[in-house]
């Protein structure tokens, strides 16, 4: 997209996996892509897929001529590893497992629950990926409930284990209250600002449409990152280093 949001050019994204670094260093594809991004609207989480994920060529022929595809992959990649069934994410979560395939009526829409019971012995065999798809979207998001349980618990993990995450505490690392104070405020639509070369304009919350509750700004109004709490910085004295 233009700066004006109109669409200027469309990018097929799966024939050009492995070209996507040398098409965005071109001129200002990197900023189009960028309000493309901020601008479009997200399409629904739901259980279907474009036909290039079920029909891409890989290895050394056409996918649907070997009756696989990249969903089917991703399920059987699941069990190869040992990853939990859907039955279990259940109870993790707080959920009763489901001992029968309308128990499931809770978290998967009603219209595939029939389509489990055709391919699944039991509700123990249901493949965790398989059930995250059928899901009904949960408290106004876009993945359903137990998608939503797992990704927060993964990401609180990610957090929480990472010793330097931004507002970590307690190391010689840790940035200051007032650096913190500055790290903050900075957002998504900053960094984009700061970043390209020729955004000049962007909604506060890069992650939402421009709205009349989301508008668009120009960039000199976005906050941006107060290097002032790093002007007198202190380095600690150096505690490792190689020796002769």
């Amino acid at each position: 997209m233009d700066k004006n949001r109109h669409v200027t050019k469309k990018l097929d994204l799966i024939a050009s996996i492995g070209e996507s670094a040398r098409i965005l260093e071109k001129a200002k594809n990197l900023d189009a892509a960028l309000i493309g991004a901020a601008t479009q609207r997200t399409e629904a989480f739901d259980n279907s897929f474009i036909k290039e994920m079920l029909e891409l060529e890989l290895g050394n022929g056409h996918m649907k001529t070997k009756g696989i595809d990249l969903i089917a992959i991703d399920v059987q990649n699941g069990r190869d590893l040992g990853i939990s069934t859907y039955n279990d994410a259940r109870r993790l979560c707080g959920l009763k497992r489901a001992k029968e395939f309308h128990d499931f009526k809770d978290t998967i829409k009603p219209s595939a629950i029939g389509h489990l019971k055709n391919l699944y012995l039991s509700p123990d065999d249901v493949d965790l990926l398989a059930g995250l798809y059928l899901e009904k979207p949960y408290d106004g998001g876009l993945v359903g409930q137990i998608a939503s349980c797992l990704f927060a618990e993964q990401f609180a993990r990610l957090r929480q284990g990472d010793r330097f995450f931004t507002n970590a505490e307690g190391f010689k690392h840790s940035f200051s209250k007032e650096q913190l104070n500055a790290i903050l405020p900075v957002s998504l639509s900053s960094l984009i600002c700061a970043s390209s070369d020729s955004v000049s304009r962007i909604q506060p919350n890069a992650f939402v449409q421009p709205s009349p509750g989301n508008p668009l700004k120009k960039c000199k109004n976005i906050p941006r990152l107060d290097l002032g709490p790093w002007k007198n910085l202190n380095l600690p004295e150096k505690t490792c280093g190689t020796h002769g």
